[in-house]
Parts: structure tokens; sequence; C-alpha cells
């Protein structure tokens, strides 16, 4: 039995002896009856009233709790009630509680306090809980308040519909409609969060938020289905806000960072300053870098985890599984977007990311602007370095690299990607491939090619091999292909390094040049193939053998066989010079000159006539002539000829002259002597008589 009860039965005992004594009295003395005021009931049910005093509940030797009240009822069902009652529960893990309210309930057996009017319960700690009615259950220790109902604990306070208060977990629970503002302090700003509940726990210094959660803290709104806050200790501000379900997270105050979203997404704060460190997304991550409006940067991914510096840029970044950055385009930029499997970046404080790395099926797209089309890169990792605004300045690309820009296609180990020039670097081997590039025009294999994007123009080094793409119809093309050359047919040219001017049309292939198309070969130190013109020189012990047609086109192409220092050919002239030490063996002869021009008939790559200067000699059909000039007319074989004097070699006959003309396969001569050179001729043995005219 409580003591509080033990001392209302003994009052009511003394009471009942005072009665008696008093009645004996008055009976011995036979006094007259006085009347008695009638005393006024609180409760006239009640069994026993007592007017101010203290209740305590003991559990042998440890009181559960003290209660002082104004007033206290007794009921015969063993209920107590008390008005303008106290409750003191002290050291509860550390903690004295203190409830007050007009009115207190005990149960009959005595497990229950019920509470109503003005209800309030204050704890050591400073946690402070208001409601209109409360009940607190001992053996469960918990408090519960339904109804509107507000509490405060240091900088954190809370309202809400019904409340529960476990004492022994030290948690206090809003039951719905939670608002629950966090005050700021020093640098780091006022958080305010509405969820259906939300839970404090103090010992843990988190709060709980489910079915539902925004929040505002200072410039940032963020919502999600549940949230967890982590609370400083000394502070009292969010060291980790936990979003959980439908996550996002937007407005200032977020750094680099505009806005978030994912299922779920966990923010870690600087308490000195209260500003964002770090943000991890997981599961359909997206977040908006800096910039405004439609030049926002977005970087999207199942798991994101960024570093944030104090002064807002993004210091550290990591992603994975399908990720997707994407940076708009501007007035002269392009949109551009990556995806890969995974994404590493790091930069500075101030000016944030400054490299990105991409790994694992790696697609790099560039839209199409102005004039020019679409890009489109593939690697196994690509290398991003950022400019100061966070445009892209460089980009590698290593492994298996494939890049695509409008009719150009590039592949290669390893690409340098130069944004601001346009300019494309390939090299390394990708298992026996060597870099290469193709357009609609030409393929091109070799260790290093740097090609402009736009124009045209290439640069090549290392076993460089050009392959010319045939064209069905070489009349419509929009690049001239020299007569020499079949235009249904590739051309292939190989050297050591090429230099492709794109505005002009122009390829200049160096160190052991070789073109060749079939039977038709040109080997040279250095070799020019101009596509505009339809131009085609050599130059460095040139050798060249050409497929070149007869006059009357009776007979197949035969092969012509030349070496000079130099080779030239002129599309507008259609004339093939060789010069210094030239040497052209065909069907028309073996000639030796200084200088060798063929000229090719207007429609077909047959020889028209060949002119020769400078030391000249033709062998022809066991004839040898020599001299200064020759001119050889294909139409009627006539070989025309000047020197000083001109001299043909027969087995049998020589003969000289200051001019001289001879047909092929003929014995006619014509002779052209003076006074100072004269003709002479020697025979002997069995030789016909030739013919002079």
């Amino acid at each position: 039995m409580a003591s509080w009860q033990q001392r209302t039965r003994l009052a009511v005992g003394l009471f009942a002896v005072l009665f008696a004594v008093g009645v004996y009295f008055a009976i011995g003395e036979r006094a007259a009856p006085t009347a008695m005021a009638p005393l006024e009931r609180l409760d006239p049910t009640a069994a026993v009233e007592i007017q101010g005093g203290d209740a305590v509940r003991l559990s042998g030797t440890t009181r559960d709790f003290a209660i002082r009240y104004d007033s206290s009822l007794t009921y015969t069902d063993g209920r107590s009630r008390f008005l303008g009652a106290q409750v003191t529960v002290e050291n509860r893990g550390t903690r004295d509680f203190e409830i007050t309210a007009r009115e207190l309930v005990v149960g009959a057996n005595q497990a229950t306090l019920d509470m109503t009017g003005a209800v309030r319960m204050t704890a050591s700690d400073g946690l402070v809980i208001e409601g209109e009615r409360a009940s607190y259950s001992d053996a469960e220790g918990r408090l519960s308040v339904p109804g509107a109902v507000r509490f405060t604990r240091g900088r954190v306070e809370g309202r809400g519909v019904g409340l529960t208060y476990d004492r022994g977990r030290d948690m206090v629970t809003i039951l719905d409609q939670a608002v629950v503002h966090f005050a700021g302090g020093d640098d780091a700003p006022p958080m305010n969060v509405e969820a259906g509940t939300a839970s404090h726990l103090q010992t843990d210094r988190v709060m709980r938020f489910e079915r539902g959660v925004t929040m505002t803290r200072g410039g940032e709104r963020i919502s999600a289905d549940a949230s967890t806050v982590w609370l400083y200790e000394s502070s009292g501000g969010p060291s980790t806000i936990e979003l959980r379900g439908q996550a996002q997270v937007g407005g200032s105050g977020l750094g680099a960072f505009q806005s978030m979203q994912a299922r779920d997404i966990t923010l870690h704060y600087d308490e000195a300053t209260g500003t964002l460190r770090q943000a991890v997304l997981v599961e359909g991550g997206r977040v908006a870098l800096a910039g405004e409006g439609a030049r926002r940067q977005t970087l999207a991914g199942d798991y994101i985890d960024a570093t944030i510096a104090p002064e807002g840029g993004v210091t550290g970044l990591s992603a994975r599984d399908r990720v997707s950055v994407t940076l708009p385009g501007a007035r002269n930029t392009p949109a551009r977007t990556v995806r890969s499997q995974r994404l590493f970046g790091s930069g500075t404080p101030a000016q944030g990311l400054t490299d990105m790395r991409f790994e694992t099926a790696v697609e790099f797209q560039e839209s199409a602007s102005g004039d020019r089309g679409a890009r489109r890169g593939r690697a196994d990792v690509l290398d991003l370095r950022l400019d100061e605004a966070g445009a892209i300045r460089e980009a590698q690309f290593r492994g298996a690299v494939r890049f695509s820009s409008g009719a150009l296609d590039a592949t290669g180990q390893t690409a340098d990607y130069d944004i601001a020039g346009g300019r494309l670097t390939l090299s390394g081997r990708t298992g026996t491939a060597s870099p290469r590039v193709t357009d609609r025009h030409a393929t091109i294999d070799a260790g290093q090619i740097t090609v402009a994007l736009e124009g045209g123009d290439l640069s090549a080094t290392g076993t460089v091999r050009s392959v010319l793409q045939p064209r069905a119809d070489d009349a419509g093309a929009d690049t001239k292909r020299p007569a020499l050359l079949e235009g249904t047919q590739a051309v292939n040219i190989t050297a050591d390094a090429l230099e492709y001017d794109g505005d002009l049309g122009r390829g200049v292939y160096e160190g052991s040049a070789r073109l060749w198309q079939g039977d038709t070969s040109i080997q040279a130190g250095r070799l020019v193939l101009d596509e505009t013109r339809g131009d085609l020189t050599a130059t460095g012990d040139v050798r060249s053998t050409l497929m070149l047609g007869t006059a009357d086109g009776g007979s197949p192409p035969a092969v012509t066989i030349g070496r000079a220092q130099s080779f030239t050919y002129a599309e507008d002239t259609r004339q093939v010079v060789y010069e210094t030490a030239a040497h052209l063996n065909g069907p028309d002869g073996d000639v030796r000159a200084a200088r060798i021009a063929v000229h090719l008939a207007a429609a077909t790559r047959a020889i028209d006539r060949l002119e020769a200067r400078g030391d000249v000699t033709v062998r022809l059909d066991g004839r040898e002539a020599t001299g200064t000039d020759l001119v050889h007319h294909a139409a009627d074989a006539r070989y025309e000829m000047r020197g000083a004097p001109v001299r043909l070699v027969e087995p049998c006959r020589e003969t000289t002259g200051r001019t001289l003309t001879f047909f092929r396969g003929a014995d006619r001569i014509l002779v052209d002597g003076n006074e100072e050179t004269r003709t002479q001729t020697k025979g002997g043995g069995k030789c016909p008589e030739p013919r002079f005219e």
C-alpha cells in the first residue's frame, strides 16, 4: 500500500475517534446542541477529500514519483484525483522530470497517470512537452499526449498532433502533422521540417521523419518520403541528412550544385560553416551543376558521391552505373553528353571540377552545330580537362577508340580531342591495327594521325598508308583525280608522313612515298597529290610505272617505266614531265634526257607526243639516236631530233646531221645538214640502204 493511502486511512480513523470523544463529552454535559456549518464537497461521490498536500509512491525503498497537489480526492474503486497537480520523477537515466496539469487521475493500480488541462512536462536536460491532455505509464516509462502538442529541447522545437515520449530511450515522437524547427547557430542557417511523423532521439542526437518530408534550410529546399537527421552535439545543427524515397534537393546553398534528385540522398554538412561538404545519391541520381536555365550541366548515375569545398567548388566526384554527364550548348558551343559505367572527378575549392575520367563503355556525343554535323566517340576510358567556366577544354579517349564526325570515322588506341581547335589526334595500335581515319574520299592508316574535324586538314606519321576510294562516276565527283589513274579503282599511297590540306585538296607524302593502282605505280622521296586540280608531283629518286595506251587506241595500255629526280603531272595540260636524269622506257622506246615531257591525248591515257631536252638518247628497235632535243609524234611513230650533231647509230650504219627524223618500224630517215655539220653515213655489211630525203 502506498504511503499516501496509509496516511489517508490514518486520517479517517483519527477523525472517527475524535468524533466519538466529542459525542461523549456533549452527552455528559447535556449542553444545548450547537448547529455546525456544512463542509463544501468537491465531489460528493469521493470517499475522501484532502485540501493540499503531497503523495509519494514507493517501490520498496525506491520512490517512483511524488505528487504535490492543491486538492486530492479518493474513490471507493481505488482511483485518486489530484487538482493543481505537480508530478516529479527523479533520476531516471540521470534525468529528472516534472509534470504539471490542472487535474491528475491516478489509476486504481497506480500504474497510469492521466492528466488534463495545460499539461507540461519539463526534463532536467531541457526537454519541454506541452499539451492539453496526457497520460503516463510508469511501467512502460511512456508519456502520451493526444491532440495538439508542442515540445522544445535546446535548439530544436516541434509541434504536431499527438506525441509520445519514451523515457528509457529519451525519444520524443510526434505522431501526425509534425513541424520541427532547428535554430541556426553562428554561420549555420536554421532549418524547418514538415512531415507526417517526427521522432527525436536525444541520446543519439538524431531525428527521424516519415510519411512525406519537406525541409527548408537557408536557401535549400529538401523533400523525400522519409528522412533521418543527425545532429552535431555542440551546435545542434545537422551533421548528416539522410533522405529516403523520392529524394529531392534544390535551391541555393548547395555550392556548385543547383539541384539533386535520386531514390535516396545523403547530405553531410560542415559544423563550423553549416555548408554542404558531401552528397551521396543512390539509384536514379541526377545532379544539376552550376549554370543558368538551359546552361545547367547535369550528372546522372545510380550512385553519385560528390565532395564540396567550403568555397563551393566540387573537389571530388565519383559515380557508377548508367553514368551520364550533359553539358548544354551555348552560342558558340555545341551541347555534349558523355555516358559510361564509372566516373571519377577532381577539382579545386575555388574553380570546382577540373578533371573528369569516364571508364567502361564510354560514349561521347556532341550535337550538330551550325553547318557541321554531330560528333560521337566511343572508348574504354575518356579523360576530360575543364576550363574555369566548366566547359571541356581537352578530351582524351583511350582503349579501342572510335570517333565520328559527319562522314569522317576514326579509330585508334588513343585519341586526343582538342575541343577549341577542333582537331583529333590518334595514336597507338589496337591489337595489330594502326590508327585509321576514313571519310567518303579516303582511308588513312598511320602510327599517328591528326585530323581537323572541320576543313579536313590531316597530318600523319609513322608508316602512313592512304587508300583513295574509288568513284563510280568520276565526272560528278567534287574532287579531281589525275588522268594517269582510273577513277573507278582505289588508289594506294604509302609514306613515312602525310600532310593533307583540306581546303586545297592537296596531300603531301614524305619519305619513301609510293603510289599504286593496279599496274600503275610511282615511288619517290616526296609525292604530292592535288585532288582539286588533279595534279600529281613527285621528287627524290622518282620511279614510275605508267599504263599508257597507243595513239590509235587499237592496242591495250602498255607499261611505261620512268625514272628521274622529279616527276610532274598537270591535269590542265595533260602533261607528264620527268626532270633531272630522266629516263623513260616503254613501247615508244627507251629515252634518256635531262627533261622528258609526255603529252597525253585529250580524252585517253594514250601518248599523243613525247618531248625530250638535254643530252637526249633514244634506243628503239636496235637503233640509238643522240642529240639535244627530241619530239616524238605517236600518231605516225615519228621521231624528230636536233643536236650538234644528231647521231643515229644502227647495227651497221651511223647517220649524223643537224636535224634528223626517223620512223619506227621503217628505214626512212630525214636528214637536214648544213655547212658546219655535214651529214655522214657509214655503212658496211648487208644493211639495207636507207632512203634519205
